[in-house]
């Protein structure tokens, strides 16, 4: 006689491996939606703290002081989107023999939606004297 159909058994079986790619499955989705907003909150922290950048590099040489770029805030979208941000502003002069210049950075930090610190993230560029200035 001819066995038709399927036993309990490798239903079961097949229910159990259904099972397991399904679970998988949804922890890869789960796993690249949360990489998708870590990166998307990444990206718009790059662009505020790029925004940031142009805003002190735009500024005339004599008010390219700490008194000045203490006062840049972020925008309100930013601070809404990074919890915890804050902005930190550094100007350095050169002591290097080469000519005179300002080293800037800006520093955002801000906590990731776990709460835990995301990575900062830092811009630098050089701010050259104008000739007129040097001595």
């Amino acid at each position: 006689m001819k066995r038709q159909g399927h036993t309990i058994l490798e239903t079961m079986v097949a229910a159990v491996l259904l099972a397991v790619a399904a679970t998988v499955g949804v922890q890869m989705l789960l796993a690249t939606a949360s990489a998708r907003q870590a990166t998307e909150t990444r990206r718009l922290a790059t662009r505020e703290a790029a925004n940031v950048m142009e805003r002190v590099m735009a500024l005339a040489p004599d008010e390219l002081t700490p008194q000045t770029v203490e006062q840049m805030k972020l925008s309100p979208r930013a601070q809404k989107a990074l919890p915890g941000a804050k902005l930190t502003i550094r100007l350095d002069e050169s002591t290097g023999d080469g000519p005179p210049a300002t080293r800037v950075t800006v520093e955002l930090t801000w906590k990731s939606h776990a709460g835990r610190a995301a990575p900062p993230l830092r811009l630098l560029a050089w701010r050259f004297h104008p000739e007129e200035a040097r001595p």
